[in-house]
Parts: structure tokens; C-alpha cells; sequence
């Protein structure tokens, strides 16, 4: 890739740490621009299912209040 800019893995490591890139490097055969790839596919997946797991946890709560108001009634029952 002539284009590619080079990146400087010392500069990665210190805001991504090493235990953690090293881990990217393993799974790209030592390569800094697919590790980079990789790391922020791994992001955007992680922030895909955390979007589905936090309408998930919305729910959840409002089935727990609903069961919950309907056994207790009024507003001092958490006290």
C-alpha cells in the first residue's frame, strides 16, 4: 500500500497500552495498519452491541418497575 501513512507503534502503544495491541498484532501477523484495522472494527462491534444491550437494559427496568408498582402502591415503598 503506497499511500499508507507509517505508523509509529510507539505512539499506538501509549494511548492503547501494550498488553492490549499486542493482541491485535498477534492476529495481524505483526502488521500495524491491519492491527489498527482491526481495533477499531473491534470498536464499532462493540458499540453496535452495547446500542442493542442498552435498549435491553430500558426494558428491563420498566417490566421491574411495572411488576413491582403493581405489588406496592404508592411512592414511599423503596424506603
Amino acid at each position: 500500500m503506497p499511500n499508507t501513512p507509517k505508523i509509529d507503534r510507539a505512539h499506538v502503544i501509549s494511548w492503547l497500552s501494550e498488553p492490549r495491541y499486542s493482541k491485535y498484532l498477534e492476529a495481524t501477523r505483526g502488521d500495524d495498519a491491519v492491527a489498527l484495522d482491526l481495533y477499531l472494527w473491534n470498536i464499532g462491534l462493540a458499540q453496535a452491541v452495547l446500542k442493542d444491550v442498552s435498549f435491553f437494559e430500558v426494558a428491563l427496568r420498566n417490566a421491574y418497575d411495572r411488576a413491582i408498582s403493581s405489588t406496592w402502591s404508592g411512592s414511599d415503598h423503596w424506603c
